[in-house]
């Protein structure tokens, strides 16, 4: 997860990832591959590196997408619809007088 974080910014630009559950301070002025320096849960508790995470993200970002090339490091463990799909799905159930296809 620290990897991935690191992955934000680069000598060009700066990509920030939104995180639900899990919060981060980071020091601007310190080099790039560095700035991430507290890692905790949602409760509070600090990352420990030797243990084991569930991290939920888009296909496009788990196959490396937008330079996130951390996310190719993890274990897969269960594959859902592409964004664009769960996106028409959803607005289907929301508002199922209203025509959208797949």
């Amino acid at each position: 997860m620290k990897l991935a974080l690191e992955q934000q910014w680069t000598k060009d630009y700066e990509n920030r990832l939104q995180t639900v559950g899990l919060t981060y301070d980071w020091e601007a002025k310190a080099p790039i591959g560095s700035r991430v320096v507290v890692l905790k849960d949602k409760k509070g508790q600090e990352i420990q590196p030797s243990n084991e995470y569930e991290v939920a993200v888009s296909n496009y970002l788990a196959s490396g997408g937008d330079n996130f090339t951390a996310f190719e490091q993890g274990r897969l463990v269960e594959s859902g619809p592409q964004v664009v799909t769960a996106l028409i799905r959803h607005i289907q159930q929301e508002y199922p007088s209203h025509s959208l296809k797949e």
